[in-house]
């Protein structure tokens, strides 16, 4: 989202933004899903972890990245009507959202069951 005076110029964008933040939280329901599998107590644990593994580390390496784009000096000068809206905002207490931003935690946890098949 690129702030309120984008908003204003381009309604049309936003039901297509929303669609797709819709969906983004159903991604992060599925992968917490397979989280608690590869993670919990069964059978297929360790593959579970291990083929998961990749894309979880991958999905916390582009977040910091992305979150990195709201700290800049470049941001700083941005006039405020145009300042991005950084969406979905992250709270510990949000029921709303499965996964933390940080998935430093659940990465660990991942790759202990992973190493635990050796």
């Amino acid at each position: 989202m690129q702030g309120v005076q984008h908003s204003k110029e381009r309604e049309y964008w936003m039901e297509p933004m929303e669609k797709l933040e819709t969906d983004w939280r159903k991604l992060e329901l599925m992968t917490k899903l397979a989280v608690d599998i590869a993670t919990g107590e069964n059978d297929n644990r360790e593959d579970v972890a291990t083929a998961i593994l990749p894309e979880i580390t991958k999905r916390h390496e582009l977040r910091n990245e992305w979150m990195a784009r709201f700290t800049g000096e470049e941001l700083c000068q941005i006039p405020n009507e145009h300042t991005p809206d950084y969406r979905p905002h992250w709270t510990k207490t949000d029921a709303s959202l499965p996964l933390p931003f940080d998935l430093t935690d659940i990465l660990v946890q991942l790759q202990n069951t992973a190493e635990s098949k050796t």
